[in-house]
């Protein structure tokens, strides 16, 4: 590889150099907060069609989601995290591998509160989420997290 295809961290390129794993991983993240933005539309709008006799519980069971404007608070603060994740990650910033790692773990939680009475569609999420776990876990020197530099 010559230095012109290198990718200098320092600079914060929007990942035109960064390997192809981490530009899917951040486009997901982009997708994943674009489908979080429709919901928090829909909340707001009031089709979202709680059901008055389940409120789910989230944030590992301290937030209650018992309203159409609590539901679109917390997908409202899901989607901008979901944005500095992928943004963080496809710079190669270090805080993104931090952030994107505590919010899988969120996440993880929150499918298991928030998909309780739907066991298929609880297991399809942790899986995916377990998933990205395991990926920031391999690429972590990428980010500079375990030590050492970061490297490609």
């Amino acid at each position: 590889m010559d230095t012109k295809d290198e990718f200098d961290f320092n600079q914060g390129r929007l990942g035109r150099r960064m390997p192809l794993d981490v530009r899917i991983i951040a486009w997901l993240f982009v997708g994943g907060a674009i489908i979080t933005f429709f919901m928090v539309a829909l909340s707001l709008f009031g089709l979202l069609n709680l059901n008055p006799d389940y409120s789910p519980s989230v944030l590992f069971g301290l937030v209650s989601l018992d309203s159409n404007f609590t539901s679109a608070i917390y997908y409202l603060l899901c989607a901008v995290l979901e944005l500095i994740c992928a943004y963080g990650l496809i710079t190669g910033r270090a805080y993104a591998w931090w952030l994107t790692m505590m919010h899988s773990v969120i996440i993880f939680f929150d499918a298991i509160l928030l998909y309780s009475h739907v066991p298929t569609a609880a297991t399809l999420s942790m899986a995916i989420v377990l998933s990205i776990v395991v990926w920031l876990l391999s690429r972590r020197r990428l980010y500079g997290i375990g030590g050492g530099l970061k490297s490609t």
